[in-house]
Formats: structure tokens, C-alpha cells, sequence
């Protein structure tokens, strides 16, 4: 059941939202090399509420930027007690109207800060609404925000408003292969079809591609014989809480 606006509203307010580690898995290596955050609202019950049930109620410019800003205070704090080696990938979803706020280069920096540089962070920018502020202001922020070691993906390349145009204008150096897609490898020909077009395309301009929602060997195996090597999904581990994910990182240190 869908959370009301009032109770979104307090959540956000008394910064009750909380960070879940979705694994990124190199399949070359066999390793753990990064997570992906999502955001999480624990319940009184015991439970957490998942993001379908919260995102609908946030105003994409008035509350999403709180939520993001929450949860990177809340990594910072797992971070400092986390073992992390050296390249450790960690990814987060931004809205595109959101990259060029100064309160989200302070606060990547912090967290970059906090693991000593030893962090590779990624924002991955949203296609789920328009882009609106596209214009050379918009894209001096981002340059600056790049310029401090962040790079940026386009997240679930193909599925939004924006398309290569957000790939154009904000000069991101990562896809996101959407779930969408990589659920119906093997089963949809316009499927691989597009999976193909894609990872030409990554290629011909020397794009770096992470493949999201991967479930079972059979995907793991389809995308890797088409060079993808960085994967993440429930064939590997379901999101966890930061304490979870802290032990399940220690097997790969």
C-alpha cells in the first residue's frame, strides 16, 4: 500500500529513510567491487517500506532532493566503518535537474572524503523526468562537479524521456542497462536487438556499461559474451542494510 503525502512528509522531516547496499559484482574477477544505494523507510512493524511505495508521493525537485542528501549522510556513517579497497564503486541515483546543486558537490566530496579517495563514486542520473535545466549554466555545474573525480551514468539507458540527448548534454561516461531489458534476454529477439545497439554504442564512444536486475546464470552468461563484466541483480544478492552488507563485503576483501 502506497505511503500518503503526510506520512512521506514527516519521514523526510525527522530523516528517517535509510541506505540499502544493492552488491555490484565484477564477473571477470568473481569480486564484490561496489554497491548501488536505494532508499529504504523501516516501519514501525519491523519492516521497510520499498521505494514504489514512497517515490510516488516526493515531489521530484521539492523532496527528492532531501531524501538524496539523507541518505549520503547516512552512507558517510557506514563508510567510516566499512573495510573498502581501493576502487570501490559506489553508485546513487540523482535526478538530472539536480546535478548542478553546490550542496551535492560538497557533499560528494565528503564522501570521498571519508573513505580517504579511496572511492569511486557515480552518480547515475535518472531518465524517469524531463530534463529541464539543460542549459550552459546547467552544464558548467555538472563540469565542475566531474572536475572534483565524479563521474556520472545514465541510468536505465533507453526506458526514459531523455535518451541519448542526456547522454549529449551532460557527457556522462557510464550506461546503465536497464532490468527491462536484461529480464528478457534470451527470450525477446527485439530484446537482444537492443541490448546489441547499446553495447555498440558504449563502445564506439568509449562508454563504460553496468548491467542492472540480472537474476539468474543464464543473464549473467548472455550479457557477459557481449563483454559486459560489471552486473548486479538478485542472482548475486538482494539489497542490504548496511550491517548485512558490511559482513557480505568482508568475504571479498
Amino acid at each position: 500500500m502506497l505511503l500518503d503525502q503526510n506520512e512521506v512528509a514527516v519521514a523526510l522531516a525527522k530523516k528517517q529513510f535509510i541506505p540499502y547496499f544493492q552488491p555490484l559484482h565484477d564477473v571477470v574477477t568473481g569480486g564484490c567491487v561496489g554497491a548501488e544505494i536505494l532508499a529504504r523507510l523501516p516501519l514501525p512493524d519491523g519492516s521497510v517500506s520499498m521505494p514504489s511505495k514512497f517515490l510516488p508521493m516526493m515531489d521530484t525537485d521539492r523532496d527528492l532532493p532531501i531524501l538524496t542528501r539523507i541518505l549520503m549522510k547516512e552512507v558517510e556513517k557506514w563508510l567510516i566503518g566499512m573495510i573498502i579497497p581501493d576502487g570501490f564503486i559506489l553508485t546513487m541515483n540523482i535526478t538530472p535537474n539536480m546535478a548542478g546543486e553546490e550542496w551535492l558537490t560538497e557533499a560528494c566530496n565528503q564522501l570521498m572524503a571519508c573513505t580517504r579517495k579511496r572511492l569511486i563514486l557515480i552518480l547515475e542520473l535518472t531518465e524517469r523526468s524531463p530534463l529541464t535545466r539543460n542549459g550552459p549554466k546547467w552544464q558548467s555545474q555538472l563540469t565542475r562537479l566531474m572536475d572534483t573525480g565524479i563521474l556520472l551514468a545514465i541510468d536505465d539507458y533507453g526506458t526514459g524521456h531523455s535518451g541519448l540527448n542526456l547522454l549529449l548534454l551532460s557527457g556522462a561516461g557510464i550506461l546503465k542497462l536497464p532490468r527491462e531489458f536484461v529480464c528478457r534476454l534470451g527470450e525477446c529477439r527485439v530484446t537482444a536487438g537492443i541490448t546489441d545497439n547499446v553495447v555498440h554504442l558504449a563502445e564506439r564512444l568509449d562508454l563504460k556499461l553496468i548491467a542492472e536486475g540480472v537474476e539468474t546464470e543464464a543473464q549473467q552468461g548472455l550479457l557477459a559474451a557481449k563483454g559486459i563484466r560489471l552486473m548486479q541483480g538478485w542472482h548475486f544478492s538482494p539489497p542490504l542494510s548496511g550491517c548485512d552488507f558490511k559482513d557480505y563485503l568482508s568475504q571479498y576483501i
